[in-house]
């Protein structure tokens, strides 16, 4: 049976044009390229991807329209720095939007100026990192195998890295607790960066962050600088993304694990850009249909993202960024009377403000607040729960930087900090004893009635040096004090570590630190005898052998 000729003519019509978006592709690109000492933006820079090339206006702005869909390498060069480089990915109809921050290299002298020095590109930051740094982007996390877009559960390839189990992405970094991990983004410490975290811990069963936002991550799984300080094993400094400054954007997004997008664009004609996102989970309708697990009931999960940039003037920005979440658990157990409720409410949000001082440096100042909402009701065969806990913890923090120096071979860091702690632990709790999946270990507690409102104040003070000690050789110092009202405990914290450079291929690291680590606030309210517990120590002895940190790459270890 033949088909009517008007069918046939428009099948060919949809296929031609099918084949014609499909064989070309096109995407836009947009970014900003700036000095990463003082984050001024570098007028003249010549920026490089493919066969085309772009210089950018005296705002550091440069745009390619009409770019090939794709992930690929883009370059930029200025005079007086380090070649750069930056993977980005384009995607068709929507403007991508990159900063590209370039190292300035220390200029000698006309007199003494006899041979130039061709260098590999550099990434900001990678050349002042310690031993036992790794550099994870957006597309480092999505390309890893099993990580499922989630950034913790990525680093778990890391050297010296494992996690609790399969279940949570909780990261055990060399033989430490997973409490013990410092995490920041956009310079705002935040206590979690998962969905389903018990207290004191700092991952949990789904990851909290949006992969979109990720502009890149910096982890330091020990002898890491004075500026980082209060947990015993690791740092992960996450930085967001800034939204796109050419125009309106967004994607919406639908899984069997839930519903959400985004959606970005410019402020006063590029002067700065927002990106806003929502996701909300479809576990908890799915749960009775789906049954991943015997005892399983429901899960249930949202969360928010916003970042707003705006630059004051050249040398003056401004940006806010703010998470926040809620997520909720029901377990079920053989007995339908022996169950377990867990939710949680998560936020934290900061506004910092970085004035660049010409070719000198900047300065930073952040103000952040956080907080943390936890209710937990446990039965265990009697009608009444067995354990009840109701839980609020909050820090607020101010904190000012200066990032002083030209280069890498003669700068310092300058720090202070206080955060103000106040959290309401209410806990009852009878004689019960269970499982924890997380920690990995039985749990028995006690009677108890615990109504504990405790407040203070966290003092922070830290020095950092980089000293060049000839060509190749540079000699890092760095100093962290601290002390806490709330328990009278103080820290005095040194760190130094030798980099040697023999060829621009080959790095050589001795570090040396101590680092210190308050009880957390659940130990602290537990007992009242433990307000007057000391800070935990851990000292940090690291050699290494390797390549300069790269983007992508991993430093020595």
């Amino acid at each position: 049976m033949r088909s009517p000729r008007w069918i046939t003519a428009a099948l060919v019509l949809l296929l031609g044009a099918a084949t014609a978006i499909y064989s070309a592709p096109l995407g836009d690109l947009a970014g900003t390229v700036r000095d990463a000492r003082s984050g001024r933006p570098i007028a003249g820079a010549a920026v490089s991807l493919l066969d085309r090339s772009v210089t950018t206006n005296a705002e550091g702005r440069f745009e390619l329209q009409g770019v090939p869909v794709g992930t690929f390498r883009l370059r930029a060069e200025a005079e007086g720095y380090r070649l750069g480089s930056e993977r980005v990915l384009i995607s068709a109809g929507r403007v991508g939007e990159v900063l590209i921050l370039l190292e300035p290299v220390a200029q000698a002298p006309a007199h003494q100026l006899e041979a130039v020095e061709v260098t590999a590109p550099s990434v900001s930051g990678s050349n002042r990192a310690p031993t036992s740094y790794h550099y994870r982007d957006r597309l480092d996390v999505q390309n890893e195998v099993g990580a499922g877009w989630d950034l913790q559960r990525a680093l778990t390839s890391v050297p010296g890295v494992t996690t609790t189990s399969d279940r949570t992405n909780l990261l055990v970094v060399r033989g430490g607790s997973p409490a013990e991990n410092q995490l920041l983004i956009d310079h705002i410490e935040v206590p979690t960066l998962s969905h389903l975290s018990w207290q004191g811990e700092t991952g949990g069963a789904i990851a909290l962050l949006n992969l979109d936002f990720l502009r890149d991550a910096q982890f330091y799984t020990g002898a890491f600088p004075a500026r980082y300080g209060g947990k015993l094993s690791s740092v992960l400094d996450v930085r967001f993304r800034e939204g796109s400054r050419e125009r309106f954007g967004g994607e919406i997004e639908a899984s069997m694990a839930g519903f959400g997008g985004g959606f970005e664009g410019p402020l006063r004609r590029g002067r700065g850009s927002w990106i806003l996102s929502y996701r909300k989970g479809f576990l908890d309708p799915l749960s009775d249909k789906l049954r991943f697990e015997e005892g399983l009931d429901s899960i249930r999960f949202q969360d928010a993202h916003g970042k707003l940039v705006y630059d004051l003037s050249p040398s003056q920005q401004i940006s806010v960024t703010a998470l926040g979440g809620s997520d909720g658990i029901h377990i079920r157990w053989v007995r339908n009377a022996d169950r377990a409720e867990f939710s949680s409410a998560k936020f934290a949000g900061g506004v910092t403000w970085t004035h660049s001082i010409g070719a000198v440096g900047r300065l930073r100042a952040t103000l952040s607040h956080t907080l943390n909402d936890y209710d937990v009701q446990v039965w265990q065969k009697e009608p009444e729960p067995v354990y009840v806990n109701r839980s609020v913890e909050r820090e607020t923090t101010l904190e000012a930087v200066a990032d002083l120096g030209r280069s890498e071979k003669s700068a310092w860091w300058l720090g202070v900090s206080v955060r103000r702690t106040d959290f309401h632990h209410r806990i009852r709790s009878e004689n019960w004893q269970g499982f924890s999946e997380n920690q990995g270990r039985l749990v028995w507690l006690p009677k108890q009635r615990i109504d504990a409102h405790p407040a203070g104040y966290r003092w922070n003070s830290f020095v950092h040096r980089d000293q060049s000690l000839g060509e190749r050789l540079i000699l890092r110092l760095g100093l962290r004090a601290s002390y806490w009202t709330l328990t009278g405990a103080r820290s005095l914290d040194p760190r130094l570590q030798l980099d040697w450079r023999p060829t621009e291929r080959t790095r050589l690291s001795a570090a040396f630190g101590t680092v210190h680590q308050a009880p957390t606030y659940l130990e602290l309210t537990l007992d009242p005898a433990n307000l007057s517990l000391d800070d935990s120590r851990a000292v940090h002895w690291l050699v290494g052998v390797g390549a300069p940190a790269q983007r992508g790459h991993t430093g020595t270890a």
